[in-house]
């Protein structure tokens, strides 16, 4: 459990960091029932954050995707709490 609260961790900090432009077109995205991506670089994941969190996501993606889903939906949430203009935006 500790180890995956420090993945989801390290993968809200990239996603914040990175993909942050990614999050807000979620956010403003209008189909509710589509399946939308984020890119993830995991060249720029091993780089810029942690790479032991990228060798482990390339090592093992079955388990550690849903980790890095829940990483893009606080990163949504966060973007969401205090900004106006996501105000009546759904996370998705």
């Amino acid at each position: 459990m500790e180890d995956e609260d420090l993945l989801r961790s390290t993968f809200e900090k990239y996603i914040n960091k990175r993909c942050r432009g990614e999050i807000s077109n979620l956010l403003n995205a209008t189909e509710d029932l589509i399946h939308y991506g984020v890119k993830i670089d995991v060249s720029q994941l091993g780089e810029s954050e942690d790479t032991d969190a990228a060798q482990i996501l390339l090592d093992n993606p079955i388990a550690v995707l849903p980790l890095l889903d829940d990483a893009i939906i606080e990163a949504q949430i966060s973007l969401k709490k205090g900004n106006p203009e996501f105000e009546n935006c759904k996370v998705k």
